[in-house]
């Protein structure tokens, strides 16, 4: 086959598609993802989950870079195009962002991350539908 260009890279999945082998459809009926929105908060420094956010004080620290947690970056209310950086309306200027402050209007930053979870069968996932309309 004659080709215009020759670079590589140029044209050449018609080679891969011959060296690739064929994958299955698609999962096997006994094991399904189902895929689900999480509400999570994430050190602003490092990005390590922490799993609860109701015990967060003033001198709470992330338990990996042990970086302060009270503070206006890992703020739901932080937005650095706003006065003060914050969306709230707040008396004086919190400085600097990353350390531990005082403020009473901090609210942990939470995010929402898609996640796959297993689900064993039709049945099952079926059976777990069901159950969230049931009357008790």
């Amino acid at each position: 086959m004659s080709r215009k260009y020759r670079q590589h890279g140029y044209q050449d999945y018609e080679k891969e598609e011959s060296k690739t082998p064929k994958r299955n459809e698609g999962p096997s009926p006994k094991m399904q993802q189902q895929r689900v929105s999480v509400r999570v908060f994430k050190c602003s420094l490092c990005g390590n989950e922490i799993k609860d956010t109701t015990t967060i004080s003033l001198d709470s620290t992330c338990p990996k870079c042990r970086s302060d947690l009270h503070s206006c970056v890992n703020c739901g209310f932080f937005d650095p195009s706003s006065q003060f950086q914050c969306m709230k309306d707040v008396p004086r200027n919190m400085s600097p962002k990353d350390k531990r402050n005082d403020c009473e209007l901090y609210s942990a930053k939470n995010s929402i991350e898609k996640r796959f979870i297993n689900v064993e069968s039709h049945h099952d996932a079926r059976q777990a539908f069901e159950n969230l309309f049931k009357k008790i």
